[in-house]
């Protein structure tokens, strides 16, 4: 194995990993426990924090270790301390990598001007908004209502399109910034939607099925939506549905157990997707899955704790997480042509892509064609 530069040294000594997540950027994981940082064969994490701002395409994996929120170069090779946080939350990127949203929707930018302070707001689906990410939209716990949260306020917008028993379960946002899909449940069965930015203009894409529908996350072209499925009789599905041809496709992967996270490539004609399947944290693996139709395989075949997709690096590598509900936590890259997978980093909090979107953006969806 080559020989580690110090940055890498410095990098594995840092406390556990939970994902990022759940949106279309990465797969959201439970917060684990705060942690503190202690001596290992490695080394430790530099003390203090400069509060540094490298690019994005430098430093495309964030991590939250010791009280401190990191970046890093995708091999570990070099590290910057961003920023002091206790509560990372969410930890969900915007498009441009360049601003995080944290616990109780605070925001903080990264070389870019943009702040929301914290509301003591949970939630149980995230996603930004606007090809910038100028605005969040987000389901709150019990699911009554579709809200939105503008960066630079404190101030809650209603984006709820239907009212009167409807239960909202999962919202992901379109990568061209304008539009965003949403499951929700009323009369018992659930249904899937999409609609614009500010909740206007919905179309039903699938209509009430008995089915349990969710997590969502578009295809990097903005072309097709992904979303669960698991049927009453025990069937669990990855569906697809084309957004050009107003339709649903065959499944993508069928399994015997439930979705819980997809975390597709951002390029439009890719032909894989990562997907974390299990009943929950404590069973959860991270899957590779061709499109076609069948189980697909795991990412980490060695790993022997839970594992969960936190994104792609490019075209072959993912960014993994092994650890159990309550941590600690690594980070592989997993290279699914076979390559031996790499350690990142061990015993962090919670982890994310910053990886800006590919541009020019796609297109928005055509709500009046769906119509």
């Amino acid at each position: 194995m080559p020989a580690r530069s110090r940055w890498t040294q410095l990098l594995l000594a840092a406390l556990a990993v939970l994902a990022v997540a759940c949106s279309e950027r990465g797969a959201t994981l439970p917060n684990a426990p705060g942690t503190t940082v202690g001596p290992t064969a490695a080394g430790a994490l530099p003390d203090g924090c400069g509060g540094e701002a490298p690019s994005p395409n430098s430093a495309p994996v964030a991590f939250v270790a010791g009280g401190r929120a990191w970046a890093t170069t995708a091999d570990g090779s070099r590290l910057w301390c961003l920023f002091e946080v206790r509560n990372p939350g969410p930890f969900l990127w915007g498009p441009r990598g360049d601003r995080v949203v944290l616990d109780g929707l605070e925001v903080r930018g990264v070389g870019a001007p943009v702040w929301r302070p914290p509301r003591g707001i949970e939630t149980v689906s995230l996603t930004w908004l606007g090809p910038t990410g100028s605005s969040l939209a987000f389901v709150a716990p019990g699911g009554l209502n579709l809200n939105g949260a503008a960066l630079g306020s404190i101030e809650l917008t209603e984006l709820t399109p239907f009212r009167g028993g409807a239960i909202y379960e999962d919202v992901a946002g379109h990568p061209s910034g304008q539009g965003l899909a949403f499951v929700l449940r009323r009369e018992g069965a659930s249904e899937l939607w999409m609609a614009s930015n500010s909740g206007a203009g919905a179309v039903r894409l699938v209509p009430p099925t008995q089915a349990r529908l969710g997590p969502l996350a578009f295809a990097g072209g903005g072309k097709a939506l992904y979303y669960g499925s698991r049927l009453p009789g025990g069937a669990r599905h990855l569906e697809v549905y084309s957004l050009p041809e107003g339709r649903r496709l065959a499944p993508a992967w069928t399994g015997d157990r439930d979705v819980l996270a997809i975390v597709g490539r951002r390029e439009p004609t890719a032909t894989q997707v990562a997907i974390d399947t299990g009943s929950g944290c404590g069973d959860r693996r991270a899957e590779l899955s061709g499109l076609d139709g069948g189980p697909g395989r795991p990412l980490l075949a060695s790993a022997t704790r839970p594992t969960s997709a936190v994104g792609w690096l490019d075209s072959r590598r993912v960014l993994l997480a092994e650890g159990g509900c309550d941590g600690p936590f690594d980070l592989w890259v997993v290279d699914v042509t076979g390559r031996e997978p790499v350690s990142l980093a061990r015993g962090i909090d919670r982890a994310a892509l910053r990886r800006p979107d590919p541009r020019p953006l796609p297109a928005p969806p055509n709500l009046a064609a769906l119509g």
